[in-house]
């Protein structure tokens, strides 16, 4: 009876070797072929509305404080032409230049934490990209030497990314 015991727990010991040998045999000999895309995420940044909504914003900002520039410029004209001291307008000088350094300082600290919102916001709807439409591979051309252009998913990312923006508005 223990010859028996032992028989067949030799028996079935082979048997799960052979059949774990036979699988890895199996995963092998047929390789995942993988489904590879690329986005050219600057074509991406550039079409995605968030972006261009941020860019019109900007543009707004940047020629409010530019006419308030002009405005102190012309202010600095009228005292030159009144006949105002060397000092009194080097004074406005100095007075023009910290305010162009404040605005260009206040455009930079608002549209650089605001971008890198968008771009990290961008970086997650690829992964959401690649994870819904069944992407194992998903890259970015600014990390790619070389792609087969048959591989570019940029147009079908650029609708992904912006579907529902004008919704969530």
């Amino acid at each position: 009876m223990k010859k028996n015991l032992i028989y067949i727990l030799a028996l079935a010991v082979f048997l799960l070797i052979g059949s774990f040998s036979l699988t890895q045999n199996e995963e092998k000999s047929t390789p995942k072929i993988p489904k590879i895309g690329y986005i050219n995420f600057d074509e991406a940044m550039k079409s995605f509305a968030e972006w261009q909504k941020l860019n019109e914003n900007y543009m707004k900002d940047y020629a409010f404080y530019q006419q308030k520039l002009r405005d102190l410029e012309e202010e600095w004209k009228k005292m030159k032409e009144s006949g105002a001291s060397r000092e009194e307008l080097k004074r406005k000088e100095q007075e023009i230049l910290a305010k162009k350094q404040q605005y260009e300082q206040a455009l930079q600290a608002e549209y650089g934490r605001k971008s890198q919102e968008i771009i990290k916001k961008v970086l997650e709807k690829a992964k959401e990209f690649g994870k819904t439409l069944g992407y194992d591979i998903l890259l970015s051309n600014q990390g790619v030497v070389y792609a087969d252009p048959s591989y570019d998913v940029t147009k079908e990312f650029i609708a992904f990314l912006n579907q529902g923006y004008e919704e969530n508005k």
